[in-house]
């Protein structure tokens, strides 16, 4: 894939990265001004971008790898590179927060969160220490099944790829319990539509249509309203509208024509999208802890205003120092101990 067509992409990740952001500070505010910490927008939005995104970039940047020697391997420590070392840090950083508050995990709880494997935390959710790494052991589950498709020619691999992603939710039909009921889940199909769009990319020009990134929002916010009036659903869910809407999204991304600006906001979002997803909750619970301890558990709605810009703005900032000085070293570390010439680091699109 040509990095020309794929600015739109990484914009949507910062947009996406940016309504899981606000999803959940918006809910603390709300418990500390009303006491309701029901979602006023649901961050399941940014999480299914996210994975139809997944699935898409996953077809471009393995185009030629099908059937090649050591595809397979080269394609997992590339991609282990880029989650695994900065979850494990937050995920300790955590731990260590959760020593120091009295309240340390459980020995289950910390291996199983540092090997990707979920486990349930007792009320039939599955959640590692670090919340949202629920969706990277989703992830981890669908570059082990691309990975052993390479293995195989282009037109063998792809077909089991998704047949695999169709197979999988549907056996999750009869499974009710344990791993494998997680991870047969059906938004596994997200990924599959992701996919779907990387192979019609691939087969055509992109539509050179006007509005791109305007359309793109406007998209998002009627979603965001018709999920918020609906229901959101769970993951376990045949959430058809849902998922139609996030590859419409992503599908308008690829396809409208591509913004000339790499240097913006919303690129900027896309850049440090991955440690904003990872490091916000961070910065939310140490915003929390000193709210809770300068004014009590309950807030008035203007310090409510200045809890969320707070928030925000910290979590902005601690993202853009994650990216430059953690993220991107830590990537160009772990692969340098495995390649002898590390590529593209994260923050590239194609990544």
């Amino acid at each position: 894939m040509q990095t020309r067509y794929l600015t739109n992409i990484q914009q949507l990740r910062g947009i996406s990265a940016f309504v899981v952001l606000l999803a959940h500070v918006l809910q603390s505010a709300q418990k500390r001004v009303f006491g309701d910490d029901s979602f006023l927008i649901d961050g399941g939005v940014g999480v299914d971008i996210f994975f139809v995104i997944s699935g898409f970039i996953m077809v471009g940047v393995t185009h030629d790898a099908f059937g090649a020697p050591g595809s397979s391997r080269s394609f997992m420590i590339r991609r282990m590179a880029r989650i695994v070392p900065i979850y494990w840090l937050y995920t300790a950083v955590l731990i260590a927060l959760l020593i120091a508050a009295g309240k340390p995990p459980a020995a289950m709880e910390i291996v199983t969160s540092f090997l990707f494997i979920p486990l349930d935390d007792g009320t039939g959710r599955f959640r590692p220490i670090l919340g949202q790494g629920w969706t990277l052991e989703l992830e981890m589950m669908f570059y082990v099944i691309f990975a052993a498709c390479l293995a195989f020619r282009r037109s063998t691999g792809m077909a089991l790829l998704c047949a695999a992603l169709v197979a999988l939710p549907i056996a999750g039909m009869f499974i009710h319990s344990g791993p494998f009921h997680f991870w047969t889940s059906a938004i596994l199909l997200e990924f599959l539509i992701g996919v779907l769009i990387g192979l019609a990319y691939r087969s055509r020009k992109p539509t050179d249509f006007p509005g791109h990134i305007p359309l793109i929002l406007g998209i998002i916010a009627i979603w965001l309203v018709a999920v918020r009036v609906l229901g959101p659903g769970n993951i376990y869910d045949w959430r058809f509208g849902s998922w139609a809407a996030a590859g419409a999204v992503v599908a308008i991304a690829v396809f409208a024509r591509q913004t000339e600006n790499r240097k913006g906001v919303l690129s900027w979002l896309g850049d440090i999208s991955y440690s904003l997803y990872l490091v916000h909750i961070l910065v939310l619970l140490v915003v929390a802890k000193v709210s809770d301890e300068m004014f009590g558990e309950r807030i008035t709605p203007g310090l409510g205003v200045a809890y969320v810009a707070v928030t925000i703005a910290g979590s902005l900032l601690a993202a853009a120092i994650s990216y430059r000085w953690i993220e991107r070293p830590m990537e160009r570390f772990v692969r340098g101990l495995f390649e002898k010439s590390p590529s593209r680091p994260s923050g590239s699109v194609g990544a």
